[in-house]
């Protein structure tokens, strides 16, 4: 029987091991035929959504993977509004496919999901 994962991403892009932690666990619950419901980020993690990130050629572009295996998917990619203002990442500076809420979402995310999983720090 799939299960219903949801994410929560604390890490920034620029260190990506929790990101790509995250994102590698996706793809592969993907693969399996789990479901992603949502991806959470919160704190530096919420700069996953900043249009201004710019990402050098040699390092992983995590925002660009998590927007396309969220429409590959249909999964949602949610910052945490506080923690995404708080890092001047605001509703004018969104990347596609992100979006800002609040924490009652993550609180959704833990009610509608089998597991929840956090990565980072």
């Amino acid at each position: 029987m799939p299960a219903r994962f949801s994410l929560v991403v604390l890490s920034g892009p620029q260190r990506t091991q929790g990101s790509l932690s995250a994102f590698r666990f996706a793809q592969a619950a993907l693969a399996k035929q789990h479901e992603i419901l949502t991806v959470f980020f919160y704190a530096d993690g919420t700069y996953h959504g900043n249009r201004a990130s710019q990402i050098p050629q040699d390092e992983t572009d995590m925002n660009t993977l998590w927007q396309s295996l969220a429409q590959q998917y249909g999964f949602e990619l949610k910052l945490c509004s506080g923690s995404a203002l708080r890092r001047g990442v605001n509703a004018d500076s969104l990347l596609p496919s992100y979006q800002l809420t609040g924490l009652g979402e993550l609180a959704n995310a833990y009610n509608d999901s089998d597991r929840v999983l956090v990565f980072g720090t």
